[in-house]
């Protein structure tokens, strides 16, 4: 007994020694038999991390496995993995691989296998891989070794553990996906005859077509027989137990491919469909709005595909979907939708794709009280579609509201429709419009909307939207959106052959209105103040290429006219009235003619025309045009600065003025590119800071980011200016400013009050009477306001005075010891001509000649803008002006009679407001010395006894 138990663990042992060592001979061979036929088989990069061979899982048969398996494609799907999996095993026939016969696989399952099926843009399949017997192996498959053994199946069965299914068409804009998929596959696959039991549960089947999920996670349970006869290739499905969601679906016949033929003889069917299980299929991009429906109503849905598949000859079929006497409402809701038939279909007899007919034999609905009926049908959908439509009814938004309530939303009022299409779509590609008939008729009343997007609501009391074939007509259509109101009518022509085709869209468009609240339509936080522009809120994305060219296409084909009269339009804190015109858009031209408006306080009309519009808006090129401007009165102080800052620039100019701005307090201006446009403007009134202009013309040309000014001419200060210059703004921080000015006698105190540069510069003028002219050359730079910064100025010229009178000036008042104070109460200035420049905040004087009170003096000296003052005059004074204490002691010099002028050299220095006044002594004195070497010796003794007398005595 011991003895037979020792040769039992002896054999046991022998036995296991063999199911552990035997693999290893056979190993080698199967992975490259295996190998060998894939490459064979694909043109892909085909890769495993590991394979084993095992008598152990599956003994007396052998389990061979691929670990971390994938298959990838060649140039451009390198990068996409078409298949993968964690694990692919076979269950091989033990016996068979000691045969010369071949190599029997009778089992195949797959681990966590993954399919990604993808088709380009361009219609390229990733899939295109599978090498057909009459190709060339690739050159980097191996050579076949003909002396190894053949690999056959013999299936018994396939296993699917967690499957992910995804194939993305991108070309058709449609995703399909089935995820964690589990499958089974049964039966004798050997043999003429086999029936093959099917199992499939997938929890997840997805359809994306475009942006709307039209099917979300539904579920599919499949468990069905197929009979198959391999000699006629004909397959019999049994009665089996399918779902979808928990719809029961049935499918039986036969199909059979006896031949290059394809005979197919099969039904399906959703029997004891239900109302509330339809409204389950509703895609989930709209399944919210029925989540609480009841829904009530017979339904059937079946078909069937008969018939011959054979090149273009394809079977019969017959898909049908109809719905009697059903009902859709919300709970505690009176209001119901009455579907009282509904029918649609899919048929194609047998014969070729173009004979598939898609329609809607019925469709009648009941909205409350409100009937609407539908057919449509649409033949030969595949190469020239043939539609006829029909639509009539009428639809109470608020009872549509009550039965189908969306969050957040208010709508009621009566939509009458009555609409009719039928023709063929090619007859509207090549504009035989009268082969196809169109027609469409829409009227609403008491229509009113309202959500979170239109919070103010819009109602539209009454309106008609009628179309004709190709042409479009809106009538009456009047209402109000908040505070606004509307009449609006238009028309359109040729608009199937504009959308459809290459035609022109002719349009013509007329909007009248009382008032319209831009700021309504606003975001409160974006809301302009006044005189400003708005700001984007964010980057605007760039358009492709492609879709700026066809935008460009159906751009180019407008030819529109619009025609507007509003008494009011507020936007921001700016109210625009009487704003009326037309504009006219054709073949790339913006034509202005008659526009008018008046702004606040500023006027304006215009005409004129911009070229290469919509090329400047999507290409980049360059925008031209040419308008005129005419104005009564023009106030750019409403435009350029708010109240506060207009008010702060009344009494003192504001630091800024003097110093450039910080950048985190404004951004740069910056001139549009791309563009020649050049205005011509006339203007009766311009306000602009502390100045008023009158009867300013000129013509404005921007280019280039510059803007130039030239032929410029206006009245200011009750004088001249005429003007030429740039403004150079493309991103620079500080725009530049390059002018030439020549002003012709402006009045210095209007000048003082109203002009920035002579109420800095030149001080005197605020007690001056008379007036002054200058030729000029600037340079600056611009800051808040697109005001002058004083600091960056630069400029050079002349400037005259005519007839100016100094009153009360507390310049002159130091001069009362040496000129009689009633000479200084009202000096005035004979007309002189003085050169200046202006330079790191200096003005700089030249020596100038010419007369104080009537006396002869020269000028020269420096001012900054500061308010400080180095000034020199040399004066030859009138001996009856000087003050009484000079007289008295000119008096007592010897010859005084000959004495009738006197030589006076005066420093200003210091502030300008209280002046330092020195007089240069040294003149008087060598005059005193001159004329008393001139006196003879009695003269000068008088003299000398006159100041005992006076001093001593």
């Amino acid at each position: 007994m011991k003895r037979i138990i020792i040769i039992l663990l002896a054999v046991l042992a022998f036995l296991f020694a063999g199911i552990v060592t035997i693999p290893f001979f056979f190993k080698n061979d199967i992975k490259k038999i295996a190998v060998e036929k894939i490459n064979q088989s694909i043109d892909a990069t085909f890769f495993y991390s590991d394979f084993s061979l095992s008598l152990l899982k599956s003994f007396p048969d052998f389990t061979a496995s691929f670990h971390d398996v994938s298959l990838a494609g060649k140039e451009t799907f390198k990068a996409d993995t078409l298949v993968s999996a964690k694990e692919i095993s076979a269950r091989i026939n033990l016996l068979s691989v000691f045969k010369k016969e071949g190599i029997v696989v009778e089992k195949i399952s797959f681990d966590r296998l993954n399919i990604n099926l993808l088709v380009t843009k361009e219609g390229k399949a990733n899939w295109d891989i599978f090498i057909s017997s009459g190709d060339k192996l690739p050159k980097t498959t191996s050579p076949v070794d003909k002396t190894s053994k053949p690999l056959k199946l013999k299936l018994k069965g396939v296993d699917v553990n967690s499957m992910n299914f995804v194939y993305n068409d991108r070309e058709g804009n449609y995703i399909f996906s089935v995820l964690n998929t589990g499958a089974h596959f049964a039966g004798e696959l050997e043999g003429a005859l086999t029936a093959l039991d099917i199992k499939l549960n997938t929890p997840s089947l997805t359809f994306d077509y475009g942006d709307v999920k039209y099917v979300n996670n539904a579920k599919i349970d499949l468990e069905t027989r197929l009979l198959a006869d391999l000699n006629t290739f004909s397959f019999t499905f049994e009665n089996g137990q399918s779902k979808l969601n928990d719809l029961p679906l049935s499918v039986e016949g036969n199909f059979s491919m006896p031949s290059d033929t394809m005979l197919f003889n099969i039904q399906f069917g959703i029997p004891g469909m239900t109302m509330q299980q339809v409204i389950a299929m509703v895609p989930d991009v709209y399944r919210k709005y029925f989540e609480k429906v009841e829904a009530t109503g017979n339904v059937s849905f079946n078909g069937l595909v008969s018939g011959i598949y054979f090149n273009d000859i394809l079977p019969r079929v017959d898909v049908h979907f109809n719905i009697d006497n059903g009902t859709i409402k919300y709970p505690g809701i009176p209001d119901v939708l009455k579907i009282e038939k509904a029918s649609a279909m899919v048929v194609k007899p047998e014969g070729c794709m173009d004979q598939l007919m898609l329609g809607i034999d019925q469709l009648n609905l009941k909205i409350g009280e409100n009937p609407i009926q539908l057919n449509a049908l649409v033949k030969s959908v595949m190469t020239d579609p043939n539609i006829d439509l029909k639509l009539n009814g009428t639809v109470d938004f608020a009872t549509l509201t009550k039965i189908f309530p969306v969050d957040s939303v208010t709508m009621k009022g009566l939509i009458t429709a009555n609409v009719m299409f039928a023709g063929n779509l090619s007859d509207i590609k090549k504009n035989n419009f009268q082969n196809f008939s169109s027609s469409a008729n829409l009227n609403l009343n008491d229509f009113y909307f309202k959500n979170n997007l239109l919070p103010m609501g819009a109602s539209i009391s009454q309106g008609n939207v009628s179309l004709k074939n190709q042409d479009l007509n809106v009538s009456g259509l009047s209402g109000n959106v908040g505070e606004s109101d509307f009449l609006f009518d238009a028309s359109l022509q040729n608009l199937f052959s504009y959308l459809l085709g290459n035609g022109k869209l002719e349009g013509n468009f007329a909007l009248k209105s009382k008032r319209i609240n831009a700021n309504e339509f606003m975001n409160t936080s974006s809301t302009p103040k006044a005189g400003t522009s708005p700001q984007p809120t964010s980057a605007t994305p760039q358009s492709t290429k492609s879709s700026d060219e066809k935008m460009l296409n159906y751009l180019n084909r407008l030819h529109l006219k619009f025609k507007t009269s509003m008494g009011q339009l507020v936007y921001g804190e700016n109210t625009i009235k009487d704003f009326a015109g037309s504009i006219e858009l054709l073949d790339q031209n913006l034509t202005v003619d008659g526009m008018q408006a008046t702004i606040n306080n500023s006027d304006f009309r215009m005409d004129g025309k911009l070229g290469n519009v919509f090329s400047y808006m999507f290409d980049n090129a360059e925008l031209n045009g040419n308008f005129r401007l005419a104005s009564n009165v023009l106030d750019l102080n409403g435009f350029l600065a708010d109240k506060a800052t207009s008010q702060k620039n009344k009494t003192k100019s504001s630091d800024t003025a003097s110093k450039p701005v910080s950048t985190n307090e404004t951004k740069p201006l910056e001139l549009p590119k791309n563009m020649d446009v050049v205005c011509t403007a006339t203007i009766k009134r311009v306000l602009y800071d502390q100045m008023t202009i009158t009867d300013f013309a000129g013509s404005m040309k921007m280019k280039d980011q510059q803007l130039s000014l030239s032929g410029c001419g206006m009245n200011l200060c009750k004088g001249s200016v005429k003007m030429e210059g740039t403004v150079i703004a493309d991103g620079r921080q500080y725009p530049d400013v390059n002018m030439s000015l020549d002003v012709n006698r402006l009045d210095l105190p209007s000048a003082y009050e109203g002009i920035t540069l002579v109420h800095k510069y030149l001080p005197f003028a605020a007690k001056a009477e008379g007036d002054i002219s200058a030729t000029l050359k600037l340079k600056s730079q611009l800051g808040a306001n697109l005001k002058m910064i004083l600091a960056t100025i630069s400029a050079g010229g002349t400037f005259s005075t005519h007839t100016v009178r100094l009153v009360d000036s507390k310049t002159f008042d130091s001069f009362k010891s040496v000129i009689k104070t009633e000479k200084l109460k009202n000096l005035e200035l004979q007309d002189f001509t003085a050169q200046f420049t202006i330079q790191d905040g200096n003005l700089n004087l030249k020596p100038f000649n010419t007369k104080l009170a009537g006396q002869p003096v020269a000028v020269s000296g420096v001012y900054n803008l500061g308010g400080t003052l180095d000034f020199r005059v040399d004066a030859t004074l009138d001996r009856n002006i000087l003050s009484q204490e000079i007289q008295n002691i000119i008096s007592y010099v010897p010859g005084q009679e000959s004495i009738t002028t006197v030589d006076v050299g005066v420093d200003i220095t210091g502030d300008q407001k209280r002046p330092t006044v020195k007089f240069d002594t040294d003149k008087i004195r060598q005059q005193v010395v001159d004329q008393v070497k001139k006196s003879s010796t009695k003269e000068i003794k008088e003299a000398a006894k006159k100041l005992f007398d006076k001093f001593l005595k």
